[in-house]
């Protein structure tokens, strides 16, 4: 038994947030099947009511034995996760483990390590595949067929990666943060300097002004001096006369 592909979307938008998918199905024409029938199935589901789990049963070319189960939350989140049975498994199979594989994975939030594309970063997907890992030990060890992998030191070395790359995306995020405030700075800086010109330019045609005021001030004053003084001229031609 085993989950062979596991997808996270946003029902609202219908647009993909990640997924996980078994090795094996990277060079298989399977994929492309189940593609399909996760876009035919979130069309279906969003007219549905929220928060529901169901299960169905997906007819394929290859004719493997797969079932789909999904869940969809209230907040607009759904899961669906593509089960490969065989006819050994299927009689030990139980719904209720993948059900809480899912609510596991919504309530610890996977979906909010997304990147600036809305896709989940390397550290959701390395959440995903954690949680996914856990699922096939935790059912292989209750169907007695054997852990796929319990090794403590593989476990430390997944989380102290995946705290490096909460490192790396909070340093990414900073860069990011001071190349705005940069940014911001900069055109600050520009428009003082532009403030600055015009304040100069402001200054520079009120002193011309000034300048041109004042000389045109002693100028009436010359002209009302010469006028005075020929009428006080003409004024005592006539009284002398």
């Amino acid at each position: 038994m085993s989950i062979i592909y596991l997808e996270i979307i946003n029902l609202e938008s219908q647009q993909s947030l990640g997924a996980y998918e078994h090795g094996e199905l990277k060079n298989s024409p399977l994929k492309k099947e189940i593609e399909d029938k996760s876009k035919e199935l979130t069309t279906q589901i969003k007219t549905e009511t929220k928060s529901v789990k169901k299960h169905v049963h997906f007819k394929n070319d290859l004719k493997k034995s797969i079932e789909i189960y999904y869940l969809c939350t209230n907040s607009g989140t759904l899961y669906l996760a593509y089960i490969e049975l065989t006819p050994e498994n299927s009689k030990i199979f139980k719904d209720n483990y993948i059900y809480e594989l899912l609510e596991d994975i919504d309530s610890q939030n996977i979906k909010k390590f997304v990147d600036e594309d809305d896709k989940l970063s390397n550290v959701g997907q390395q959440n995903l595949r954690m949680y996914i890992d856990k699922y096939h030990n935790n059912y292989n060890f209750d169907s007695g067929e054997g852990l796929i992998d319990d090794d403590p030191q593989t476990n430390k070395i997944s989380i102290i990666n995946s705290q490096i790359n909460d490192v790396k995306n909070d340093m990414k995020q900073n860069v990011k943060n001071m190349m705005t405030n940069m940014q911001e700075m900069n055109e600050i800086e520009g428009k003082s300097v532009s403030i600055k010109d015009t304040s100069f330019q402001f200054q520079k045609d009120s002193k011309a002004l000034e300048n041109k005021m004042k000389r045109a001030a002693l100028r009436n004053k010359i002209l009302l001096f010469v006028a005075v003084a020929a009428f006080l001229a003409i004024v005592i031609y006539v009284f002398l006369k």
